[in-house]
């Protein structure tokens, strides 16, 4: 199947907790046009739907039929039947089952749906050339954090496709409560929530600070330019942030021991400070030998990774009869 251009493309789809991006991503892996709306997640499952399928028919409109759809969630999503398992960011979909949902209101498209970080993870080894030795982890560090595992050239999923969950294990086993209901998860220290509440906090405690007055929760773009501008409670906030992530960075590579550790989502626009305090809190506490081995970088792709993985991963699974090499 070929679209009006002539040229061969998928659809990749992101549903995240805050926003819906859509994206005409070539056979070649390349994206050539992009949609974006908010998730407005309060308003439950049908309506997020409508409103992806709303930029998913707009691009087919503008570039003719797709050959698929493949859509990254922000939650745990049984890839084999494309249907939600359940999610934190987004709740109210438990049981939701988005491949057909989708392939229905697309006129039968075929759709494959995974969860988020690993389409961002899948996306991501793609864009870096498929090497076939590579052990990767990523870590989608935005609202949560999500995470993604390469093994030797392979997408792992785990027993039952939802390994990963970074944001989920345990930093401080005595600390504030996380939205899954435990205590201490890496969520509740280097999230980008926690970043923003953290410099609300601090914010409100300093006598002065640019944040002060803002509305809440603070956006982490704002922290950031407060922090270049020499605001002391967004510049801790940041760093306390970094040092968390580092410490939970620290963990994975000494169970992983991989050759790169890549950090995507909304706190990329913390820039290079911040990277450089999570990769000297993460070789602090690794091992040396493994922390000599993991370069930690944010993502080649950029932020749009995990919409390029999800037309990734539905390029390879109905092309080839698998994904991610499972």
């Amino acid at each position: 199947m070929r679209n009006g251009s002539g040229k061969r493309y998928w659809l990749g789809l992101d549903v995240g907790g805050t926003k819906i991006l859509a994206a005409a991503v070539t056979d070649g892996l390349e994206i050539v046009e992009a949609r974006r709306t908010a998730t407005r997640r309060g308003e439950g499952p049908r309506a997020v739907l409508e409103r992806s399928v709303a930029l998913l028919e707009e691009l087919q409109a503008r570039r003719g039929p797709a050959l698929g759809l493949g859509v990254g969630f922000a939650g745990l999503v049984d890839w084999k039947r494309g249907v939600v398992s359940s999610s934190i960011m987004l709740p109210g979909w438990d049981g939701f089952p988005l491949a057909s949902a989708l392939s229905e209101a697309l006129s039968g498209i075929p759709v494959f749906a995974d969860n988020d970080a690993t389409a961002a993870g899948w996306g991501e080894y793609l864009a870096l050339g498929s090497p076939p030795g590579l052990t990767m982890v990523l870590l989608t560090v935005g609202t949560g954090i999500g995470g993604a595992i390469i093994v030797e050239g392979r997408l792992f999923r785990g027993a039952c496709g939802t390994s990963a969950e970074f944001g989920n294990t345990t930093i401080d086993w005595r600390g504030e409560r996380c939205w899954c209901g435990n205590r201490g998860c890496l969520n509740t220290l280097a999230s980008g929530s926690a970043i923003s509440a953290r410099a609300a906090v601090l914010a409100d405690a300093a006598e002065e600070s640019l944040l002060k007055g803002l509305e809440r929760p603070i956006p982490v773009d704002r922290i950031a330019e407060a922090a270049r501008a020499g605001d002391r409670a967004a510049a801790r906030a940041i760093e306390e942030g970094a040092r968390a992530l580092g410490a939970g960075v620290a963990n994975l590579v000494n169970i992983f021991n991989p050759e790169r550790v890549v950090i995507t989502g909304g706190v990329s626009v913390l820039g290079e400070e911040y990277l450089r305090i999570v990769r000297e809190e993460a070789a602090w506490r690794a091992f040396k030998e493994n922390a000599e081995h993991a370069r930690i970088e944010t993502s080649v792709v950029g932020p749009e990774v995990g919409v390029l993985g999800a037309a990734g991963l539905a390029r390879d699974h109905f092309r080839e009869g698998r994904s991610g090499k499972d």
